[in-house]
């Protein structure tokens, strides 16, 4: 796990030499606009990957180790998101967009990459799209499952991955980011062999961020207009019934 802000931009600057990157975060809820970050994983070698915690079970005890402040390791994280040149690989991004925005990152001028739409592409007929089903289908590989940090019977009594211990968190995390990078290398590949590259960097990859803000922005209601067109509406109704 990374501890320190220092050990974090010694490794951003790593990533921005490399101009890519696999990012994963973990947080406390499931709705992107309301969750917390609990922290992120980066990677840029397979095999390779770095965690940094922003809290976990320890908290508040003597155990505790030394956490990263949030605010300094968004605004590290900037310089990746902000840089046009950058590629952040995600697995189903737009959720992990929408997490850092409402968590107070800038909007990203990176480019993206969502693992989770290119197998989309690939296979639509896909049962799950999860980084876990994929890492086993695709990947052929065995991953931690996050039931196994957090039963669905302690989430629903209100546990949630801050409150795993960083012993069991940290080897979660970090394999998340180094899957991503490994599924994107598989999946590359196999989009271009399917001629189905330039839909997906000129179109998904492009309309993902777009989404995103406008979930983020939502719409105007007006809600009186849409009153008395309800009332227009059930009057239209009942004059046809009438007839």
């Amino acid at each position: 796990p990374v501890h320190s802000i220092e050990e974090l931009h010694t490794i951003i600057d790593e990533i921005k030499q490399n101009s890519f990157c696999a990012f994963d975060l973990e947080r406390d809820g499931l709705n992107p606009h309301q969750a917390n970050m609990v922290g992120f994983s980066l990677c840029c070698k397979t095999g390779k990957s770095f965690y940094v915690p922003f809290t976990s079970a320890e908290r508040g005890t003597f155990d505790a180790p030394e956490y990263v402040d949030k605010a300094a390791a968004l605004k590290e994280l900037s310089a990746i998101f902000s840089d046009k040149q950058m590629t952040v690989i995600t697995h189903n991004g737009k959720f992990d967009y929408q997490v850092l925005r409402s968590n107070g990152l800038a909007k990203p001028c990176c480019r993206f990459i969502d693992t989770m739409v290119a197998a989309w592409l690939l296979n639509p007929d896909y049962s799950s799209l999860s980084l876990e089903t994929l890492s086993k289908n695709v990947l052929g590989l065995q991953t931690i499952s996050f039931e196994s940090l957090v039963s669905k019977a302690e989430m629903s009594k209100g546990k949630t991955f801050a409150d795993v211990p960083l012993k069991d968190a940290v080897p979660y995390a970090a394999e998340d980011a180094d899957l991503t990078l490994k599924l994107w290398q598989k999946l590359e590949p196999e989009l271009a062999k399917a001629g189905l590259t330039e839909l997906f960097t000129s179109i998904e990859m492009n309309v993902l961020p777009v989404l995103a803000e406008m979930e983020i922005e939502g719409i105007h209601v007006d809600t009186q207009k849409l009153a008395d067109y309800r009332i227009e509406l059930v009057a239209d109704i009942e004059k046809t019934q009438a007839e």
